[in-house]
């Protein structure tokens, strides 16, 4: 089924909810999105978000058939359990993201790939978990994370660390952020303990084009 919402701007809690046949719908100007507004449209598999301001907790929550989602400028904050169980997704460009809530993404047994941008400022508790993500850079601006925020991600090979924020929580071990890491690089400039790593399992490598290198 295919919905037309083209001169539609906002969009209430559970509005479309276990709408199990919509498989085409045309958000591109929609700027508000309430809770569960898509909850459970299981062949919905493309979104195009590009003038959503605001998104509710579980928008999107277990649209297992959406491939594909974009989002524009203006949209902020992921917020709790949006994409959650979205097993369709494989790739999502965060570029204008500032942060994202608990189980975000969580779930998302097919996300391989995530790329953030500058503006990232905090990833909450399990915001990336049980997802297949291989490789995640963090940027500078990022602020802080929360426990788990990439925990039970056994593919997850290398993490690249600009942040000093996110330095420190890796190093405090006990919030599991990356627990199944490999390989993480520390930019030179951050302040990071040797001794605290070692405690975790990694030793120190080289230095690679401005990066400390730690492996398990």
């Amino acid at each position: 089924t295919k919905v037309d919402l083209n001169e539609v701007t906002e969009i209430g809690n559970y509005a479309f909810g276990y709408s199990a046949g919509l498989s085409d719908i045309d958000l591109s100007g929609v700027v508000t999105l309430g809770n569960g507004a898509f909850a459970n449209c299981g062949a919905l598999k493309t979104v195009e978000l590009d003038c959503l301001e605001s998104m509710g907790d579980s928008a999107f929550f277990r649209c297992e058939a959406l491939e594909s989602v974009t989002f524009g400028d203006k949209l902020k904050k992921i917020p709790r359990q949006a994409f959650y169980f979205c097993s369709g997704l494989t790739s999502v460009e965060l570029t204008h993201i500032e942060s994202v809530g608990e189980y975000g993404f969580g779930y998302c047994g097919n996300l391989t790939e995530v790329t953030f941008g500058d503006s990232l400022q905090k990833l909450e508790a399990d915001s990336f978990s049980s997802t297949k993500l291989a490789r995640v850079t963090l940027p500078a601006s990022l602020q802080s994370i929360d426990n788990w925020a990439f925990g039970s991600i056994r593919t997850l090979s290398e993490v690249i660390v600009d942040s000093q924020a996110a330095a420190d929580s890796i190093l405090a071990g006990s919030n599991k952020i990356v627990a199944y890491a490999a390989t993480l690089r520390f930019k030179d400039t951050l302040t990071v303990s040797e001794e605290g790593l070692n405690s975790l399992g990694y030793t120190k490598g080289a230095s690679e084009n401005g990066y400390t290198v730690y492996t398990k």
